[in-house]
């Protein structure tokens, strides 16, 4: 497993770059959210920036 928190690391992965600006309540959060549902693990450790 990467030292990395879950969300932040699968971001980098999955995307270039936020998909929103962050004040907008978009980004690494969002990323997060989505990996959890298609995991079915429902919980990480989200790290917003």
């Amino acid at each position: 497993m990467p030292t990395k928190p879950a969300g932040r690391y699968l971001c980098g992965i999955y995307h270039a770059g936020p998909t929103k600006p962050r004040r907008l309540g978009g980004g690494l959060q969002t990323c997060g959210y989505k990996y959890a549902a298609l995991t079915g693990l429902g919980r990480l450790p989200l790290n917003p920036l």
